[in-house]
């Protein structure tokens, strides 16, 4: 089986104020460094990215960038203006396909990125997803993008993804319950929300079991708030900086 790829998404420090904490951002971007974790999703879901301003996205990507290495952070990107933005800063952009209502709309989106980028797709944000036609009609006409996280997918839609996007192409399964099936069914790695408050016991990336194990841990965590605003609270809470 191949290695396992894991990205864990960033929570957003902020003070009681609701500003971006500088002091608790880098703190947390230099612990994350020194895990092995792969790479760390800046801005996205549980980062609240969507409630933050375009500027404080910006700083809390800044700060990351000035603590960790650029080719392990991912930027969430809400809007196509901030894929270049992005980018010019060194970090790898995450476009969130948004309001998409066909898959026209999505093969627009694409057809926007540059070619290191990735997208997220995921049912909340819009009605049209990154489904194998798209990625089909995407390859063919040269503008798929060089990965994907996809969010609410089962293992035979990893398979579908795998087998329309081929080899190359970074496919990230947004649920992290089954770590070794993702993979057999296709997936480069997980996008792990329980990993994000950095645990100190993290195992070696080849132990699956006890990987998982202490996925499974924080994602009881997870499973007992509704929202991800709850989530991300309660994340915060077991991080020990």
């Amino acid at each position: 089986m191949q290695p396992v790829s894991i990205v864990a998404p960033a929570l957003t420090m902020r003070d009681v104020a609701g500003r971006v904490d500088r002091v608790a951002t880098t703190a947390y971007a230099q612990r994350a460094r020194e895990s092995w974790l792969d790479a760390f999703l800046v801005c996205g879901s549980l980062g609240l990215g969507p409630t933050l301003s375009v500027r404080s996205r910006r700083e809390v990507l800044a700060l990351w960038l000035d603590q960790v290495p650029a080719e392990r952070v991912l930027g969430c990107a809400w809007n196509i203006a901030e894929v270049n933005q992005i980018r010019d800063a060194g970090a790898r952009p995450v476009a969130v396909v948004r309001d998409a209502h066909d898959e026209d709309a999505v093969l627009r989106l694409l057809d926007q990125l540059p070619t290191n980028a990735f997208v997220y797709s995921h049912p909340q944000y819009t009605p049209a997803v990154l489904s194998p036609a798209v990625v089909e009609k995407a390859r063919a006409l040269g503008t798929l993008p060089a990965g994907a996280k996809v969010s609410k997918v089962g293992l035979e839609d990893v398979r579908a993804l795998r087998d329309a996007a081929g080899s190359s192409f970074e496919l990230y399964d947004g649920r992290c319950r089954h770590l070794r099936a993702s993979v057999e069914a296709g997936a480069t790695g997980v996008v792990a929300v329980p990993l994000s408050s950095l645990p100190h016991d993290l195992p070696p990336r080849d132990d699956l079991d006890a990987l998982q194990a202490v996925i499974d841990r924080g994602q009881r965590v997870v499973d007992a708030h509704a929202d991800v605003a709850g989530q991300a609270v309660a994340l915060r809470a077991a991080l020990d900086l």
